[in-house]
């Protein structure tokens, strides 16, 4: 009769390839996954910028298409970071936010004794730039450069319109 050696088990080497095949596979997922969240967050962050972006511009140009008055920047193709007009002979400023609201937009309303009866600020993205340009009696083109500080590697955010203010002659 035949000796016949029986393979109840693995040996030590086929234990050993099977860790490192392991771990290899276990290693590349990880990498993928974590590279993949990374990317999910920064798309997050930029999407979160440019609608921060597009809702501050639309409620500055909201603000400004009732103007009826503009009382800074007054002459043309000056360029300054904040904007005097009148509503209806009331004043109005927008301007970036200081102190607790530093680095936000700010839409400052006034009554007719110039007292300040409402702000609002605008976006929760820090502003780094705001800049009006008058370039017509009645245009005036606006530039607006956010930055999200909740995540560090979002980039930077530029956004411009030009808005046409019929009531100013």
């Amino acid at each position: 009769m035949k000796n016949i050696k029986r393979n109840n088990g693995f040996t030590v080497v086929e234990i050993m390839l099977g860790l490192v095949l392991s771990s290899i596979l276990i290693l590349t997922l990880f990498s993928i996954t974590s590279n993949s969240r990374k990317s999910f967050n920064l798309n997050y962050y930029q999407n979160f910028n440019i609608l921060s972006a597009k809702n501050a511009l639309n409620q500055v140009v909201n603000e400004l298409r009732y103007a009826d008055g503009i009382t800074n920047p007054n002459a043309l193709n000056a360029t300054t970071n904040y904007f005097y007009f009148t509503v209806n002979g009331l004043k109005r400023v927008i301007d970036i936010g200081t102190g607790t609201n530093a680095h936000t937009i700010q839409i400052k309303h006034y009554d007719t004794t110039n007292t300040l009866v409402e702000t609002k600020n605008l976006g929760k993205s820090t502003v780094n730039l705001l800049e009006f340009t008058r370039t017509a009696s009645s245009t005036v083109d606006i530039t607006l450069e956010i930055k999200d500080t909740a995540y560090p590697d979002a980039p930077n955010l530029s956004a411009s319109t030009t808005i046409f203010m019929p009531n100013i002659k």
